[in-house]
């Protein structure tokens, strides 16, 4: 039978079991960019790629006694991100359906760079 899988990412993964920072480093150093671009093709959004890429690997971190060193890594990265694109292509759904919905005009509603830079947001969280 042939191997479907890296054997350093098998490696990779075992140290990853243990905790071991930079086995994740040097995961996320060899698919982030992979990964990105593939969320990119889809999204036509950085912001929203990027958010894909974090998601993916805090979810990687979270669920690191649980990964399989006998499966295909690389596969089950993109699986992933494709069920965090679905999530957010449905987001979007929702939000557009809510703002048509409610007839609020986008023009009034704040950009994520806006609401984080917000006075009230900034006074919220220096408390």
């Amino acid at each position: 039978m042939q191997k479907h899988y890296s054997s350093e990412d098998q490696t990779l993964i075992k140290a990853l079991h243990k905790g071991d920072t930079k086995a994740f480093d040097l995961l996320f150093a060899k698919y982030s960019n992979k990964i990105y671009g593939f969320a990119f093709r889809y999204l036509k959004s950085e912001a929203d790629a990027e958010g894909v890429v974090q998601d993916v690997f805090m979810y990687i971190w979270n669920n690191r006694n649980k990964l399989q060193t006998d499966t295909n890594f690389k596969s089950y990265l993109f699986t992933i991100s494709m069920n965090l694109i679905k999530k957010v292509f449905r987001r979007e759904a929702y939000q557009t359906k809510f703002l048509n919905d409610a007839a609020i005009p986008r023009s009034i509603i704040p950009s994520m760079k806006e609401w984080n830079t917000h006075p009230f947001l900034k006074r919220l969280t220096s408390s």
